[in-house]
């Protein structure tokens, strides 16, 4: 009761809000700051001194311990409460306290008993202050001392160490959740996770009536990808695609740090976790927005590489035609008037050619035969070649009325 009546004294009325308590404590904000100052030569020695620095301000008896947790809750709330608020919220301890002065020291007139009530209300709000103010950086540096730690050489470059030392952390967390290493160039990617090779592999996996047409859809496809607008400089939303296919055009090689710190606005702006006045919280930036960038990047950078081999195999359209492999088979074909007409199965061809092949006769890989056949034998026309060619390694057990015995025949011809 005493205390919500000498709020007044205070200079405050009840609805003051603990942000204009704080604005009129610059001391404990500089505290809070000093964190984004510390000299990390020593990254150890640093942040163990800095928090037992902090640790000693907050004090250690029960009453102050659970003062500052108080401060730190309401934090953790992103609330911002009111004195009134407060006091309600450590009326006990303040009333425990007003007891305990009583007791230890009564003061003589009405004026110093009020004024005892008022520095005692004053020591606990400021006392909740300091738990708003200063366990946000103690924990936050807690959490963030392993990646100080892991990442030493981050914290001593030029122009990170001043001043932001919290959000260097930050970003290195974002980039270990992402599983990526902060130093591996893009180059590197490209190198351990060959996406260029990818491309080109489903490329000529398709199916298609014309070749030439589809390569050059594939080519206008991914140049629409590429397109980063009039105005690159002020862009909302980066072309991420784009950013790696200019990088590779340009021979530029950064690395997955160099990315997230010139894309730092975007993933600040576009986090649902990202508080301005929180950047220490490590969890501001999640790791799979850094992942889905770097991707991004990666698919540019090797789409560089992919849209060069279709460029080459498009212009293959204007060169005069070289008979090769298959090639060959279909114009050998179309002198002979059309494919071979089997009358048998498909299982009795695979059969011929594994004994042809076990006797010496046929020297082709199965890979080489399987678009052969498929060019040959009517019975293959709607048969995929990877189809032919793993039946072509498999065991044919054949009924004993549809074998061929080759080699019996082979035999019996050459015998006198």
């Amino acid at each position: 009761m005493e205390a919500s009546a000498t709020l007044s004294s205070l200079g405050f009325d009840k609805n003051t809000s603990l942000m204009r308590i704080v604005e009129g404590e610059p001391e404990l904000t500089n505290l809070m700051q000093e964190v984004n100052v510390l000299d990390l030569t020593a990254p150890t020695e640093a942040v163990d001194a800095y928090l037992a620095r902090w640790a000693a301000i907050l004090g250690d008896t029960s009453p102050e311990l659970e003062l500052a947790d108080q401060g730190y809750r309401f934090w953790k709330k992103n609330e911002k409460p009111s004195l009134g608020r407060i006091t309600a919220e450590v009326m006990v301890i303040i009333e425990t306290v007003l007891a305990n002065k009583r007791v230890l020291y009564l003061p003589s007139s009405p004026t110093a008993q009020k004024q005892q009530i008022i520095d005692a209300i004053t020591e606990v709000v400021k006392q909740v202050i300091r738990g708003y103010i200063l366990l946000p950086s103690m924990q936050a540096l807690k959490e963030a001392k392993k990646i100080i730690l892991k990442y030493p050489s981050f914290f001593k470059r030029a122009g990170i160490a001043k001043d932001t030392v919290m959000e260097t952390a930050a970003w290195l967390h974002a980039i270990e959740n992402a599983r990526l290493d902060p130093d591996i160039t893009i180059r590197e990617l490209e190198e351990a996770r060959p996406l260029a090779s990818s491309m080109i592999s489903v490329f000529e996996s398709l199916q298609t009536p014309d070749r030439f047409k589809t390569i050059q859809e594939h080519i206008n496809i991914f140049l629409e990808k590429t397109k980063e607008g009039p105005y690159k400089a002020l862009r909302i939303d980066p072309n991420f695609v784009a950013d790696g296919y200019n990088m590779a055009i340009r021979g530029e090689n950064v690395s997955v740090w160099t990315l997230v710190l010139e894309n730092s606005l975007w993933l600040k702006g576009k986090s649902p976790f990202y508080d301005y006045q929180k950047h220490m919280h490590l969890e501001c930036i999640p790791g799979d927005m850094v992942r889905d960038m770097i991707d991004s990047i990666q698919r540019g950078y090797a789409g560089s590489y992919y849209l060069a081999y279709l460029e080459k195999e498009l212009k293959k359209k204007d060169q005069p035609i070289e008979l090769i492999n298959s090639d060959l088979v279909r114009a050998d074909r179309q002198v002979a008037g059309g494919q071979i007409k089997w009358g048998g199965q498909c299982n009795q061809v695979y059969a011929l050619l594994q004994e042809l092949k076990a006797i010496g006769l046929v020297n082709n890989t199965n890979q080489e035969l399987a678009p052969i056949l498929k060019e040959l034998f009517d019975v293959f026309r709607d048969t995929k070649a990877s189809t032919i060619e793993r039946e072509l390694g498999r065991k044919q057990k054949l009924p004993k009325a549809r074998r061929l015995e080759v080699k019996k025949m082979i035999t019996s011809e050459n015998t006198p």
